[in-house]
């Protein structure tokens, strides 16, 4: 059989109504309880009241018979007294003498129906005679009795006899005000159940509203578009959950990214490689064949042929620069990481260029960051390449480097006057094969991005049309 299941919002509003009736069911039992002690404490006062007023009509009745008067003479006495006194007061007497028989009793059924005995035990007289015992309770089957002692004394101050009043106790009878009490308070706790189960539907609702928003999101997460985050203005419960679901999104987000660069990047790299692999194969021999045909094939006009074939031979060398840009691409090599000078560095890069007049900004002390030197000097090569090749034909260059330190990096900058990077293209700029070159295969920046994010480091940069380029790499400095 299959278990039966609720959902959250069920067993929300199901505890709470739970919780409301127990509390109800308390509330009840001790006003019953309350009720019930409340009553018995009434018919105790009223019994000794009865009491008070019975022993008044016996003392009044003996006063003549006091002096001498013994436990002998008490049933004849109150042979017909006993029944008028009962009558009067309404309530059964009994007397017992001191050593605990029965000497008469207004009605035989007190006896006979066992509610009190025709002798009395020795503890009870004892209680009575010498502990002033003056209540006690019986308890006959499902009824519930007090009874009142008293011990009744001649003018000699001796007990002559025990008086004892049995009082039926009724419990179950509440008294008309307090039925009217419980009826007032029915009506309002009945009030109250109908608000509380009301509220307890709005606020069950309240509670797993966001939690439905937040599951119905998690369904529609997906890697490839962006999802929307929640807002909740409470920093309660819920909202912790909120934020750490926006908090998922944005990682999610971040690995999407990750992923997809990931993928781009191995795919480029494959691609790559498997250009390479093919443009290197036939390049050899065909420039070997096209030597050998200078060397050897006779013609009239030999310096021409020379011409045709040196243009076929440079075709053939920029396809080799072309294969091996892709190889270089696609096979990193290992990061050897040590510490090294960038302001040392950047001077000794600075002079590889001399046709070029690169003007180096040098610090006057030395920066140090662990790094890999041949690594970053081919970073630095592909930047001043990169400037090189912006500038414009007729514009004179001028391009630039040098090292900014701070309190945790350095950074290394190169810039240059050349055409500056078009806004819709900035995205793209890392990217293999992108260029806004007439030559060139687009993977130099790519091979920087690629060195760069291997030594933990962060590539940026500036841009203006028409008037140049500055482009930012940080390093931890060591």
């Amino acid at each position: 059989m299959a278990k039966l299941q609720l959902s959250l919002r069920a067993r929300i509003f199901l505890s709470m109504m739970i919780l409301i009736i127990i509390t109800f069911l308390l509330t009840g039992g001790i006003l019953t309880y309350h009720f019930q002690k409340e009553e018995e404490q009434y018919h105790k006062e009223r019994l000794k009241r009865k009491e008070y007023a019975i022993r008044a009509s016996i003392d009044y009745f003996l006063t003549p018979y006091k002096e001498g008067m013994t436990e002998k003479e008490i049933p004849e006495m109150f042979t017909d007294k006993i029944c008028e006194i009962s009558d009067i007061h309404n309530l059964d007497i009994v007397i017992y003498s001191v050593s605990g028989y029965l000497l008469i009793a207004s009605d035989e059924e007190v006896i006979d129906d066992g509610i009190l005995p025709l002798k009395l035990s020795g503890n009870t007289l004892y209680q009575v005679l010498n502990k002033n015992k003056t209540l006690g309770r019986i308890t006959k089957g499902q009824e519930e009795y007090l009874s009142s002692y008293s011990v009744l004394y001649n003018e000699n101050n001796r007990p002559v006899a025990i008086i004892c009043l049995p009082y039926y106790l009724d419990l179950k009878a509440i008294p008309d005000q307090d039925v009217q009490f419980i009826r007032t308070l029915g009506v309002i706790y009945l009030m109250l159940f109908v608000a509380a189960v009301v509220i307890a539907y709005l606020l069950s609702n309240y509670i797993t509203s966001s939690l439905r928003t937040v599951g119905e999101r998690l369904k529609e997460i997906r890697l490839n578009r962006r999802n929307e985050k929640l807002e909740w203005k409470s920093g309660d419960e819920i909202g912790d959950l909120v934020d750490e679901y926006n908090r998922m999104v944005e990682d999610l987000e971040e690995s999407a990214v990750l992923l997809a660069k990931s993928e781009r990047e191995t795919a480029w790299k494959e691609m790559a490689r498997q250009v390479a692999h093919e443009i290197k194969n036939p390049l050899t021999p065909m420039r070997l064949m096209v030597q050998y045909m200078d060397n050897t094939l006779k013609t009239d006009e030999p310096e021409k042929l020379h011409e045709h074939t040196q243009a076929m031979i440079d075709q053939i060398d920029a396809m080799s620069s072309i294969a091996e840009a892709f190889s270089r691409f696609s096979d990193m090599p290992e990061y050897n990481k040590e510490r090294v000078d960038l302001n040392s560095l950047l001077a000794t890069s600075s002079t590889m260029y001399p046709n070029l007049r690169i003007k180096y900004h040098e610090l006057d002390h030395a920066v140090y960051a662990i790094v890999d030197r041949e690594l970053v000097v081919r970073v630095l090569n592909n930047l001043i390449k990169n400037a090189e090749q912006a500038i414009p034909e007729g514009v004179e260059p001028k391009i630039e480097i040098g090292l900014n330190e701070g309190d945790t990096a350095a950074t290394i900058w190169v810039k240059d006057n050349g055409s500056g990077i078009a806004e819709d293209k900035k995205d793209k700029i890392f990217e293999p094969s992108f260029t806004t070159k007439n030559t060139g295969m687009g993977m130099g920046l790519a091979i920087v991005r690629t060195i760069v994010d291997g030594l933990d480091g962060k590539i940026s940069f500036e841009t203006k049309v028409g008037e140049g380029t500055v482009f930012y790499i940080e390093f931890k400095k060591a």
